[in-house]
């Protein structure tokens, strides 16, 4: 009776991780696929909600595809970046106060998924947007990201903040180790974070 049990219970582990496998396969292309239907049905009596839901959707599949993997071409990052910010100029219009430039030269660099796009959608979430939001990113022999935002007077709760940059950073630390530095500032009106990456060392050190 207790091997019988233990295969059953075997049996059911399986079974639940054969559902489990099955809805994450479904569940990302059931919901493309509804977005593209609603993006379909707008597109033609509204362009602005039209391409609010297409910055959705690629916003979506890079947030399931990207974190598939360790590591990402900092391109694709970029890439989601910017469809973020274009989907926070639809929402907010001319409330919206941003200063954001790229420069340097665009390498195919690999890194952790989400880390720079999750401080930027904290720059939005907890930051006022009459205020300058402030984004940078220079791609060269070091990748140099930047971001800063007023903080809002109403938000009195940074737990959420702590650990979403505490995540960030031991990403950071586990994939490049002392290649990375960083710099985080907050006082009663500001918030920044600067991240330095030694591009060539950590390419040097992964070589050998």
């Amino acid at each position: 009776m207790r091997e019988e049990n233990l295969r059953r219970m075997a049996d059911q582990r399986q079974y639940i991780g054969q559902i489990d496998f099955l809805r994450a396969q479904i569940h990302p292309h059931f919901l493309f696929n509804t977005l593209n239907l609603v993006y379909s049905e707008i597109a033609e009596l509204s362009e602005k909600a039209g391409n609010a839901v297409l910055s959705l959707t690629r916003l979506m599949r890079f947030s399931v595809e990207g974190t598939k993997f360790e590591a990402i071409s900092i391109l694709a990052e970029i890439e989601a970046i910017e469809e973020y910010l274009s989907l926070q100029r639809l929402r907010l219009g001319e409330k919206l106060n941003l200063e954001y430039s790229k420069s340097g030269k665009p390498e195919p660099f690999l890194v952790p998924p989400l880390c720079f796009i999750s401080l930027v959608e904290n720059a939005f979430k907890y930051g006022e947007i009459k205020d300058p939001i402030q984004i940078s990113i220079d791609i060269g022999e070091e990748i140099r990201f930047y971001c800063s935002n007023s903080i809002r007077r109403d938000f009195k709760d940074n737990t959420a903040t702590s650990v979403g940059l505490k995540n960030v950073v031991r990403q950071l630390e586990m994939y490049f180790g002392e290649n990375v530095k960083w710099e985080i500032h907050q006082d009663q009106r500001i918030f920044y974070v600067s991240i330095i990456i030694n591009t060539i060392s950590h390419e040097m050190h992964n070589s050998r």
